[in-house]
């Protein structure tokens, strides 16, 4: 008897990525109406069946497709064949129905497939038809091992191809059988069996630093800056690159507009860049430097013809953009390959998206502005971490469990000094090293006086000339929640200023004691340290 199941519903979350199970008012999962089954076919491959709404009519169909499958694997029952009219078909002709379909409704949305991604299905089906000599319908079947083996010489010698190359091929020829599967040309796809390929890339594309972009903008040639510009401040890719014209240019909204067409996710786009940028497009794109470069290039190339050329080009894109980078690059004394990974055309993309990031975007914005569809494929993929802020995170982490003893210990009662707070906004201190600037905390002279020594963050501080007067300062240390015992989240304190504990404290009877609730000291150092690197990161 056939296990029958109903899925939960789901919803991509925006946040992870992932499918999240719908959950009604109670907490519930909301179930799918239609059952489900899982049956192993007579080639014993596990494969799920969606059956009605009705739970006997599903388990009583279910039983029936078990039982069938069970018996051709037995002998019982003859192994199911394709079309007899389809099978005698040539295969040349079921591959221009194929493609025809796909320039025409093939692409998301039911939209035509890209020139791209037409030529790749093109080539793919071709390199398929001669490895495994097909000349009708009926050559696809029982013909899995053939095509493990035809996979496997592309592995082998000095012209590797890389996993992703692999899935690639596979999924030419996967999706040309699921399609003629859906049309009853042939009953099951008889290479859905193959296994999967190792995708990850060889070597990852590493995010420029902004030093590398400003060194890169600074040596390349003018034209070429314009797009690097570009690609930098609007993460498009070399293909919508090479779409803009003039009509792309929204001059309202500062910014510029893809049609569903031209976007890779096909999807009218709006891409927002800085004004001056939109003026300098506008400038080149109307002196027609950019076709004047197209057509010279077509010549070189022994290419009379000016149909390709786009009609009023906004700019012009080599035909190898990622040649044309690694010269620039090279030239500009910038590593292409490091142990961070590599620099192609693509990685501008890469390097826009971390900017992003880096500009304090969350993670939906970031998600729109990279134009994803997940928010997986904005911080998981293109999301790089840079090693400084690590550094600086560990670094603070460190401070806060290795505190020095001599900061946590009281000093006797007769040897403390008054508060010496001294005003340090001024960019030519006349304090000199020996002289330390202390927080303490009591009230007056027949209290107590604790105090943090801060010699190594002061002149941190007045090096970088951080106005840290209580009047004019706006820089206030973060507040960090304490727990303890005798301990409670610390107001924060500017720097320099007297904490608000620190005030004279009395009982009923007017015997001075000391406060319960004092910030730890360890802790007010650790926040002056943390502003002070702070600014030294920004700055």
């Amino acid at each position: 008897m056939a296990a029958i199941f109903q899925t939960p519903k789901t919803k991509r979350d925006s946040q992870t990525g992932k499918k999240m199970p719908v959950l009604d008012a109670s907490g519930n999962p909301i179930l799918l109406p239609k059952w489900r089954a899982i049956i192993i076919t007579h080639r014993g491959i596990r494969k799920t069946f969606t059956f009605t709404k009705n739970r006997a009519q599903s388990q009583k169909q279910a039983d029936l497709l078990e039982a069938r499958e069970k018996e051709i694997r037995l002998g019982l029952r003859p192994v199911p064949t394709m079309s007899e009219a389809a099978a005698r078909r040539p295969i040349d002709d079921i591959f221009g129905e194929y493609l025809a379909w796909g320039d025409t409704q093939g692409g998301r949305g039911g939209r035509p497939w890209s020139p791209q991604n037409s030529k790749k299905r093109r080539y793919y089906l071709a390199w398929w038809k001669d490895r495994l000599k097909l000349k009708t319908l009926s050559d696809l079947y029982d013909r899995l091992p053939d095509a493990e083996k035809a996979i496997r010489s592309l592995t082998g010698g000095k012209s590797t191809r890389a996993g992703k190359t692999l899935a690639a091929y596979k999924e030419g020829l996967n999706v040309f059988c699921h399609w003629c599967e859906e049309r009853k040309y042939i009953s099951e796809n008889p290479f859905d069996g193959m296994g999967n390929f190792d995708i990850s890339p060889k070597t990852p594309r590493r995010a420029m630093t902004l030093e590398e972009i400003l060194t890169l903008l600074e040596t390349c040639p003018p034209h070429r800056r314009l797009l690097y510009e570009t690609a930098f401040a609007s993460g498009f890719r070399a293909g919508e690159l090479r779409c803009l014209t003039l009509d792309h240019i929204d001059r309202e909204a500062c910014g510029l507009r893809l049609s569903a067409e031209e976007d890779k996710g096909r999807k009218s786009r709006f891409q927002p860049i800085t004004r001056d940028l939109l003026d300098r497009l506008v400038a080149f794109g109307e002196s027609g430097e950019a076709k004047q470069r197209y057509a010279a290039m077509r010549r070189k190339a022994g290419l009379d013809d000016d149909d390709k050329i786009p009609t009023n080009p906004l700019l012009y894109i080599p035909s190898q953009p990622a040649r044309a980078i690694q010269d620039d690059l090279t030239k500009a004394g910038i590593p292409v390959t490091t142990k961070e990974g590599k620099l192609d055309f693509h990685a501008c993309r890469t390097a826009y998206v971390n900017l992003v990031i880096a500009a304090g975007a969350d993670v939906k914005t970031a998600q729109e502005l990279a134009r994803h569809s997940t928010p997986h494929l904005t911080m998981n993929i293109y999301g790089r971490v840079a090693d400084f802020r690590l550094t600086r995170v560990a670094e603070a982490v460190g401070q806060m469990i290795a505190q020095p003893a001599e900061h946590n210990t009281d000093e006797p009662a007769g040897n403390e000094k008054k508060l010496h707070s001294p005003d340090i906004s001024t960019q030519n201190s006349d304090l000199s090293k020996e002289e330390t600037p202390c927080i303490a905390r009591g009230s007056n002279e027949n209290n107590w006086y604790r105090r943090v020594e801060l010699k190594e963050t002061y002149w941190k501080i007045t090096t970088c000339q951080i106005q840290t007067n209580p009047r004019q300062s706006s820089d206030r240390i973060p507040h960090i929640p304490v727990t303890g015992k005798g301990l409670h989240p610390p107001r924060p304190w500017r720097l320099g200023q007297i904490a608000p504990h620190a005030r004279q404290m009395g009982t009923k009877s007017g015997a001075q004691k000391t406060p319960k609730h004092c910030p730890n000291i360890a802790q007010v150092k650790m926040r002056i340290r943390m502003i002070a690197y702070q600014y030294i990161s920004t700055n």
